[in-house]
């Protein structure tokens, strides 16, 4: 449940970056960013190919992090593991959740339907509301954190003008954020659990 949180907001962080024509030019990100936004030109991409085809353009990433994780953070106790397989697993989730936001009603199962109007997965109206004019509803999971994220992003952009700066400034802080989040979530959580709540010894 924890993982399941988590990954709509890290969801959401992500989106606003890939959505950012700015990251666009940058190395690593650029790529994904330029896929982010053509994706905004044909959303029914992701309904026309396999889900193993949508998978994908994980797979690299997820087995990066995985042998950063175990190798470089060492995190082979039993949290640590569970971390690791949740964020995985949630990963590939939030490609179908995105997908089946996508998907026509008559080629959507109904399985899929039922978690998506119980709020485990986004809704088509929900996500579609990203797609009208790309500033809202970033987050692609279940949509649980798009009523915060949102105002959290104008309200960064405020204060960087406030403060006499422009909105790249807050753009490259957006891609600290996320770069940060991806790297450090597990590391972070696991010594929580672990060292400060004492669970999963």
């Amino acid at each position: 449940v924890f993982t399941w949180a988590w990954y709509d907001l890290f969801s959401g962080v992500l989106h606003v970056v890939h959505d950012n024509p700015l990251m666009i030019s940058l190395p690593i990100v650029g790529e994904p960013t330029l896929e982010f936004q053509w994706h905004h030109h044909i959303p029914q991409d992701l309904t026309s190919k396999s889900f193993l085809e949508v998978c994908g353009d994980l797979n690299m990433v997820t087995a990066l992090l995985f042998v950063t994780y175990i190798f470089g953070f060492k995190l082979t106790n039993p949290m640590g593991l569970t971390l690791i397989s949740t964020k995985m697993i949630m990963a590939y989730f939030g490609q179908l959740c995105h997908a089946m936001s996508h998907m026509p009603p008559y080629r959507r199962p109904n399985w899929i339907t039922s978690l998506q109007n119980m709020g485990i997965m986004v809704s088509p109206k929900e996500h579609w509301g990203h797609h009208k004019e790309y500033n809202d509803n970033f987050c692609i999971g279940s949509g649980l954190w798009n009523p915060v994220l949102t105002p959290f992003l104008k309200l960064t952009n405020k204060i960087h003008v406030m403060l006499g700066s422009n909105e790249d400034i807050s753009s490259y802080c957006w891609l600290v954020g996320f770069l940060a989040m991806a790297l450090f979530d597990i590391p972070v959580t696991n010594y929580i659990f672990v060292e400060v709540l004492k669970l999963g010894k």
